[in-house]
């Protein structure tokens, strides 16, 4: 009789597997995601036959009394609703996220001119911008009064790291109030 050792049998899989690494990696492609996606929704799709099957096997008199109680349009969509919600939550948000990518990967590789990237950019801001240039809580607002307001000969802008204080930043509070004090030169 032959003794199969268990974790020798392991440790050579494992070695001749792929590591963690390439396995998150290919986890991240699009094979991978649809793949990972498609084994989850088999998974789930079996394991509710399995149940419905035991159901039937194991408690057969008292599905039937259940349905008799309840009546058979019912009792159908009770015993087909977790199925439609396995699909609806697998298949929906994948099908969203291909016409989104679609649109986009159209909108963007077709040339249209019309698309206007939104607050978020790769590029800084530049002098045709300085009209559509706007921060979210009104900063460039509140220094620009605060700077037109004052007589004083010396101002001192202070706030935490990272708010847009220097003047060189292009998308700084500083930075959008210089050029509406200069009279639009930059």
């Amino acid at each position: 009789m032959t003794v199969v050792d268990v974790k020798g049998l392991g440790d050579l899989i494992k070695s001749v597997g792929p590591t963690d690494e390439q396995r998150q990696t290919f986890g991240r492609t699009f094979l991978g995601s649809l793949l990972g996606q498609a084994t989850i929704l088999v998974g789930m799709v079996v394991i509710y036959v399995a149940a419905i099957v035991l159901l039937r096997k194991y408690a057969l008199d008292d599905l039937r009394e259940f349905h008799a109680a309840v009546g058979s349009r019912a009792f159908w969509s009770i015993i087909a609703a977790p199925l439609i919600f396995i699909l609806l939550f697998s298949m929906l948000p994948t099908a969203w996220r291909a016409l989104r990518e679609r649109r986009l990967k159209a909108t963007v590789i077709g040339g249209d001119m019309q698309f206007k990237p939104g607050y978020f950019r790769l590029h800084p801001y530049g002098v045709a911008d300085r009209d559509t240039f706007k921060r979210l809580d009104g900063a460039d607002t509140a220094i620009l009064s605060w700077l037109k307001s004052t007589d004083a000969p010396l101002l001192y802008l202070s706030g935490a790291s990272g708010v847009g204080k220097s003047p060189s930043g292009s998308e700084s509070a500083a930075a959008a109030a210089r050029p509406r004090l200069d009279g639009g030169r930059d």
